[in-house]
């Protein structure tokens, strides 16, 4: 029953440890996933706070829909603007520095078609260096901030379940340590008795010694000889 007690235990932590180091795993995983793409928006919207604007006109505005994995609706905002610098044409369809995205909030994708409507002009916030990258709002969008602030997050979490790991895996050998001792500790009269054994195998070991020792001495005054 003891032994059955063990490997329940065994299995129970083992589970334990397991999922602990999953979830570890995966948070650390998809927050490093999340800090390198939010990084990379958020370094963006803060250099467009610098680059030069022009003039732009939209041509075309509208409300892409689509279905998630889930099977819910979901509406994206299609603008494409055309915007000229130093005598050459460009397009853009970045509104900010999060990029293009779906969103099941149909509002915020109806506002963003009117404030951008087909025909009108618009400023247009463009790289000197690569006219070709540009953005209509510059700044750090919100999106890449929540995807930023959500990567600590993760952060946090992959540390709570790497110490409830280690927290698990200490407490295991707490008590796998304890269990030993104690079992060591039940058994006192096996020990003197295997210790008392071995002694008296070396007493009739020493007696056996003499006595061939004995047989083997010679009897001269009396003409014997063993």
């Amino acid at each position: 029953m003891l032994t059955n007690f063990l490997q329940i235990n065994r299995e129970k932590s083992q589970v334990a440890r397991g999922g602990s180091f999953t979830a570890f795993v995966m948070f650390l995983i998809m927050g490093l996933i999340l800090h390198y793409f939010s990084s990379g928006m958020i370094k963006k919207g803060e250099e467009s706070l610098k680059w030069p604007k022009t003039i732009g006109v939209v041509i075309e505005s509208e409300m892409i829909r689509s279905q998630d994995s889930k099977g819910s609706e979901m509406y994206s905002p299609k603008i494409i603007v055309k915007y000229n610098v130093n005598g050459g044409e460009f397009q853009t369809n970045q509104i900010d520095s999060s990029g293009t995205y779906s969103t099941s909030n149909l509002t915020s994708v109806r506002n963003i078609i009117t404030k951008y409507s087909k025909g009108k002009n618009i400023y247009v916030y463009y790289n000197d260096k690569y006219p070709a990258e540009a953005v209509l709002e510059p700044g750090v969008s919100t999106l890449a901030k929540i995807l930023h602030y959500s990567s600590y997050i993760l952060f946090i979490l992959a540390l709570i379940m790497l110490g409830k790991f280690v927290i698990i895996v200490g407490i295991i050998g707490v008590f796998m340590v304890n269990f030993f001792k104690k079992k060591k500790q039940k058994n006192p009269h096996h020990n003197v008795k295997e210790n008392h054994d071995a002694t008296h195998e070396n007493q009739a070991s020493n007696n056996n010694q003499i006595s061939n020792q004995n047989k083997g001495i010679n009897f001269n005054d009396d003409g014997f000889s063993q």
